[in-house]
């Protein structure tokens, strides 16, 4: 029986013998995550300041908004999506992304999905829109869905290596056309 004790930080059952270097690894870790949201708040303060002096326009929302999202704080960046959407980008897609991404990171997947929805639907080419469409629907097990955006994405970039994966699965995983996931696969590796 091996001697472990529980890391209060990371959880996992380390050996008493590695228990001192793995608490010097976990703290350099933390050291690091530290620094990196220190620099995002820094440079958030810093926008902030340019908000306040002059009137933002769409890369600076949506470079904000991004932030936002990389520093765990969805709810502000769904803010700024829906500003986007209605004030500054009406007929873009960007408010719309964010908004997605803002609910993704809530768990709030079928609000999320409807985002995405209509971002494609003022940009049907946007490749990102196409592939996360795909993913949400095929986490959520809407099979036909994922089927169709994959196909549409297949029709916008025809060599997406993403997308060719993604129609040979969904072909493989069903009985009726497993065979047919062969010249998707094909298409990847020749």
């Amino acid at each position: 029986m091996k001697n472990t004790i529980k890391c209060p930080d990371c959880g996992r059952e380390i050996e008493v013998s590695e228990a001192l270097s793995h608490q010097i690894e976990e703290q350099v870790i933390h050291s690091l995550e530290s620094k990196h949201k220190l620099e995002l708040e820094e440079e958030l303060r810093h926008l902030d300041v340019v908000i306040k002096e002059k009137a933002p326009k769409e890369d600076f929302l949506v470079e904000l908004a991004t932030l936002y999202l990389n520093l765990k704080q969805p709810e502000k960046a769904y803010i700024l999506s829906k500003g986007l959407q209605s004030e500054v980008s009406p007929n873009s897609a960007v408010g719309y992304t964010l908004e997605a991404q803002s609910l993704i990171l809530q768990n709030r997947v079928p609000q999320a999905l409807a985002a995405l929805e209509k971002a494609f639907d003022k940009d049907p080419y946007n490749e990102w829109v196409i592939e996360n469409i795909a993913l949400t629907r095929f986490s959520s097990k809407d099979f036909d869905g994922a089927l169709k955006m994959a196909d549409q994405w297949l029709k916008v970039r025809p060599d997406s290596t993403k997308a060719l994966l993604m129609m040979a699965f969904l072909k493989y995983r069903d009985p009726n056309t497993y065979l047919l996931a062969v010249p998707y696969l094909e298409r990847i590796v020749v």
